[in-house]
């Protein structure tokens, strides 16, 4: 089983037990369930990719260092590496 199938298994039966521990006449809310849902992603490391560039590097590099740094962010870029943050924010 792909670890997608173990997610989407797992967010069946999440929401499955809501629904028959909540739903018509329970005391939660749809919202509880999205909570709970993120909350079961958070556990799985589900990230959300974020639209961003690799930081630039504040150093001076002389020209031939800076050449090897501007290649190896586009191998970084090429080879799929992206930036991504947690689904649920972790309270310091």
């Amino acid at each position: 089983m792909t670890k997608q199938e173990e997610i989407s298994k797992g967010l069946a039966q999440l929401t499955e037990l809501w629904i028959q521990n909540n739903y018509p006449i329970g005391s939660q809310t749809f919202s509880d369930l999205a909570d709970q849902s993120l909350a079961y992603l958070h556990s799985q490391g589900v990230v959300i990719k974020v639209d961003r560039e690799l930081p630039d590097n504040a150093i001076y590099y002389p020209p031939k260092q800076l050449e090897s740094y501007n290649a190896g962010r586009q191998i970084m870029i090429s080879g799929g590496y992206v930036a991504v943050e947690p689904l649920i924010e972790e309270k310091s």
